[in-house]
């Protein structure tokens, strides 16, 4: 009897969201540059959360995601593409997607599934609250469900 081949899930991608600025002092300066650009607090936090976003996953910066992840991980790595994004639920809320690996070691050859390991990702949304000084980081983790191509047309 042929043993039964289960679908291989990895992940594909994982969305962290960022939730309402965390500390008073942070939720006051929102407030202050609201008032001061006649707009609403959540698009001044949403505007000034994607240009912080966007600098911290650019190329070549020394306190960026490279070495944010290479210090989390206590091994030098590259994130590639990290990409800086929005999620809505009930208001347009800032987001940063990483695909699965696109965290990759500068040392060892190969791609290290980083973002499989739900410790890890665990660890990384209380570091990006504590880091980002948010309430709270959610993670939307989407897998890719791999079936094998002698799998395809037996799956019921």
């Amino acid at each position: 009897m042929k043993a039964k081949r289960t679908p291989t899930r990895s992940v594909e991608s994982v969305l962290f969201i960022f939730g309402p600025p965390g500390p008073e002092q942070f939720k006051a300066q929102v407030r202050e540059w609201a008032a001061a650009q006649n707009r609403t607090e959540s698009q001044v936090y949403f505007d000034f959360m994607q240009r912080k976003l966007t600098d911290w996953c650019g190329p070549n910066t020394e306190c960026g995601i490279d070495s944010f992840m290479s210090r989390a991980l206590d091994h030098p790595v590259s994130v590639h593409e990290p990409e800086v994004t929005w999620w809505w639920d009930t208001e347009q809320r800032p987001a940063l997607r990483l695909m699965g690996g696109s965290i990759r070691s500068t040392i060892e050859p190969g791609t290290i599934a980083y973002l499989e390991n739900k410790e890890f990702v665990n660890l990384l949304l209380t570091a990006l609250c504590l880091l980002f000084q948010v309430e709270r980081v959610e993670a939307q983790i989407i897998y890719d469900d791999f079936i094998p191509w002698s799998q395809v047309g037996r799956m019921s």
